[in-house]
C-alpha cells in the first residue's frame, strides 16, 4: 500500500463533484489478480517536471512535452492528463519510450524532464504474497458454482490458483488461494448478488475455514557439485550399468518398466476435479 497526497478535483467530470467519506467507510481494501494483466500498455510512460506543474497548466505542460519530444525525434501518439506527474505520454513505440525513460533527466531551461514506466508512479509498492491456502466456504450457493464467479469471490482475498470441484458434497466449495494477508481472511464471506434495478438483492452468508497453510518461497538448495573423470552422475541401479557398456541388461528394464505400471496403475483416483484459472 502507499500513502500520498491527492488532488481529485482537476480530474472530475463536468457537473459532479465528491461526496465527503462518512467515518465508516474503510480506509483500504484488496483486489488480488493472478496471471497476465489483460491490457498491454508498454509504449506508455509518466512524464514528471521539477518543479512540478500545477494540474491546471496540463494543457501548456502537454506542449512544452511534446516539443521537447519532437525535437529529440521520438513520435509521441497520444497525452493525457496524469496525477501522479505532470502528465501520461504514449509514444509510437516501447523503444522510443525506453530511450525516453534511460536517458532521463531531460532539461529544458531551467525545467528538469524526466520519464518512468506507466505503472512505476507514486502509487506503485512492491507486494509480497508469503502462503498459499486451502479454505473451504460452507453453503456456498450453487447458483454461484461456476468457474468466473468462484474467482470472483476470491479476489479480495487472495490469487485464485484452482477450485476442487467435488460434486459429491454440494454444501461446501473448496478453493486454494494465495492470500496477500492470511490474519485477514474473513471467518464468513458474505456472497451478495443485485438482482432488480430498484435495489433489492440476495445475500448468502458462506462460513470460511482455513484447511492448511504452506509458507512459500522456500529454497531448493545449492546445485550438486559435477562428478569427477567419467562418472556418471545418474548412475543406474545395479544391474543396468552393462547398458552403458553396449551389455545386455534389457530384461532387467523390461521387468523395472512392467514394476513402474504396475505402480501408476494401483494409484487411487481422487474424487473432484479441479479447475484452475483459464490464466493459471
Amino acid at each position: 500500500m502507499a500513502n500520498f497526497p491527492a488532488d481529485p478535483y482537476p480530474h472530475l467530470p463536468p457537473g459532479f463533484n465528491i461526496i465527503p467519506p462518512s467515518p465508516h467507510r474503510v480506509k483500504r481494501s484488496y483486489v488480488i489478480l493472478g496471471g497476465d494483466l489483460p491490457v498491454i500498455c508498454d509504449d506508455w510512460s509518466i512524464a514528471l517536471l521539477g518543479p512540478a506543474a500545477d494540474a491546471h497548466e496540463f494543457q501548456a505542460s502537454a506542449a512544452m512535452i511534446e516539443h521537447f519530444l519532437k525535437g529529440k525525434g521520438w513520435r509521441v501518439r497520444d497525452i493525457s492528463c496524469c496525477r501522479q506527474g505532470a502528465a501520461l505520454v504514449q509514444f509510437v513505440s516501447v523503444t522510443e519510450r525506453d530511450a525516453a525513460i534511460g536517458q532521463s533527466p531531460h532539461f529544458i531551461g531551467d525545467v528538469v524532464l524526466r520519464f518512468v514506466e506507466q505503472n512505476r508512479g507514486n502509487n506503485h509498492r512492491d507486494a509480497v504474497f508469503t502462503h498459499e491456502c486451502w479454505l473451504m466456504l460452507l453453503n456456498y450457493p450453487q447458483e454461484c458454482w461456476e468457474l468466473e464467479t468462484v474467482i470472483k469471490t476470491m479476489v479480495p482475498y487472495g490469487r485464485f490458483i484452482v477450485w476442487n470441484k467435488d460434486v459429491s458434497n454440494k454444501t461446501r466449495i473448496l478453493v486454494k488461494i494465495r492470500p496477500y494477508n492470511i490474519d485477514t481472511l474473513p471467518l464468513s464471506i458474505v456472497v451478495m448478488h443485485n438482482s432488480s434495478d430498484h435495489g433489492h438483492g440476495d445475500s448468502w452468508t458462506c462460513l470460511t475455514y482455513i484447511l492448511s497453510s504452506t509458507l512459500l518461497g522456500a529454497l531448493g538448495g545449492d546445485e550438486d557439485p559435477i562428478p569427477p573423470g567419467d562418472i556418471n552422475p545418474h548412475p543406474m541401479p545395479m544391474g543396468f550399468d552393462d547398458i552403458w557398456a553396449g551389455g545386455h541388461g534389457h530384461g532387467h528394464a523390461a521387468n523395472a518398466q512392467q514394476h513402474h505400471h504396475r505402480q501408476v496403475n494401483q494409484q487411487p483416483m481422487q474424487q473432484g476435479m479441479q479447475v484452475n484459472a483459464p490464466d493459471a
